[in-house]
């Protein structure tokens, strides 16, 4: 009986403990899972989680503890011990929160590394962090994605593109204008070298020989290649107003006639100036396959200019004074036309005395060692602008013959505008390549080009004028 008694009291203790313990928790959950908004703190123990609400990150550290335990160890140990809620050994102990050497000690409450550091201090992880009344911020939910917002591709591409929208032409304005700066002092040098020369001695007169290319693709051109009307009054003003001693055609196609158009043109001049010299592609320069026939023509230049001498002049460009190109070639050695881009120059109108050294280092320096296919005007323009600079005596810069961009050509070509004229001209690089442009249309007032500074230059070449007149 005794015995019943007891093991009933004994009963209803553990009954009672047990009460006492799932109402402990039951407030506490109470307490703290009330917060809807604050992630949960997990404690993986094996294969049990018992979940418990998270402290601040400042107190905790991280949002996830693993604690390693033997696997005998059963897991009511962590969730029903007193040893965690209630043990005085964590809560009321003073070794925590009482003992003088923690709470009065400068390293956790006067260190100035917690209190005064900025990077710290103005932390809301350390200093804003809510009491237990306050609502704390909206958080994301344990395990939810973490996103936010990065600039796109297309953002990046789009704020680079407005960057270089105002960089570039700001760069490009500022290198021409060095680039016009070097060009004038390269003028003024040369313009006082030219001051300081003596008298030439006088020396037999040389021949005056001018130089033609015509390239194509393959050695059997179409009659689609012929020179057109304009490029025939080209020829026509070399004859006439230069009067060499010969005239060379270098080809790659002997066997073809580009002049027939031009024999009605220019028939009473004597034919017989004209030398056909066949020449071979060449292909490849410095290592490098040669990008374009243009490119072939520039390299073509150097070398005639080097193994013969004289003027080269493109069928584009028209001799007007040429008592004015004879004493240009009869004073300097070389000489090569001026163009507007101040970075460059150009080989449209370009002449050697035969020996001189600028073809030969262009064909060097330019060509074989600095070939670049990919580059247009390179080699022929730029190379050529920056070996003058480095030597101004290879060759002579020529003005008023080839600086024409694209909006200065339209009035020479279309109207008579103020401000211009040919007359005074030695020759003068058009850049016109239209061959609709023909006898017919050149004398009809209604016709595009007529009624212009062109239409009159193109009708003073081939009219019977034998010297340059007083009015165009």
């Amino acid at each position: 009986m005794g015995l019943a008694v007891c093991g009933q009291r004994r009963k209803l203790m553990f009954v009672g403990l047990a009460l006492f313990v799932l109402f402990s928790l039951i407030g506490l959950s109470h307490r703290h899972y009330g917060r809807q908004d604050q992630p949960i703190l997990q404690i993986r123990i094996q294969s049990s989680v018992t979940e418990y609400p998270a402290e601040s990150p400042a107190e905790t550290g991280s949002q996830t503890t693993e604690l390693p335990i033997d696997s005998t160890t059963p897991s009511t140990t962590l969730t029903d011990s007193p040893s965690l809620t209630d043990s005085p050994s964590l809560t009321d102990s003073p070794s925590l929160t009482d003992s003088p050497s923690l709470k009065d000690s400068p390293s956790l409450t006067d260190s100035p590394t917690l209190t005064d550091n900025p990077s710290l201090k103005n932390s809301p992880s350390l200093t804003d962090s809510p009491s237990e009344d306050e609502p704390l911020p909206s958080q994301p939910e344990f395990g939810a994605e973490f996103t936010t917002e990065f600039p796109t591709s297309t953002t990046i591409a789009s704020t680079t593109k407005q960057a270089l929208k105002t960089a570039v032409p700001a760069a490009i304005a500022i290198a021409k204008d060095d680039f016009k700066g070097l060009k004038q002092r390269l003028l003024a040098t040369q313009a006082q070298m030219r001051s300081q020369q003596r008298p030439p001695t006088p020396s037999p007169v040389s021949p005056v020989i001018a130089h033609s290319i015509l390239l194509y693709p393959n050695a059997s051109p179409g009659p689609d290649k012929v020179l057109a009307f304009t490029e025939c009054l080209s020829l026509l003003s070399v004859m006439k107003n230069l009067r060499p001693d010969c005239i060379m055609l270098h080809t790659n196609a002997p066997e073809f006639q580009p002049f027939v158009p031009c024999h009605a043109i220019i028939s009473q001049w004597n034919w017989t100036l004209v030398e056909v010299i066949p020449v071979q592609l060449k292909v490849t320069m410095g290592g490098k396959r040669i990008a374009s026939l243009t490119h072939e023509a520039d390299v073509l230049k150097m070398e005639v200019l080097e193994r013969f001498g004289g003027i080269y002049v493109d069928f584009d460009v028209y001799i007007i004074n040429g008592q004015r190109v004879r004493e240009l070639m009869a004073r300097t050695g070389c000489f090569m036309c001026d163009e507007l881009q101040p970075e460059l120059l150009n080989a449209g109108f370009v002449g050697c005395k035969r020996g001189e050294r600028f073809p030969g280092v262009m064909l060097e320096r330019s060509y074989r060692q600095d070939y670049r296919p990919w580059d247009y005007l390179w080699n022929i323009g730029r190379m050529s602008m920056n070996l003058v600079q480095e030597d101004p005596s290879l060759a002579e810069v020529v003005p008023e013959v080839c600086e024409y961009t694209y909006e200065r050509r339209a009035p020479i070509w279309d109207v008579r505008s103020p401000g211009w004229s040919w007359i005074d001209k030695m020759a003068y690089h058009s850049f016109f390549h239209d061959r609709g442009l023909t006898a017919d249309t050149l004398w009809n007032a209604s016709a595009q080009h007529s009624e212009s500074h062109f239409g009159d230059l193109l009708r003073w070449i081939i009219g019977d004028a034998p010297v340059i007149p007083s009015e165009p």
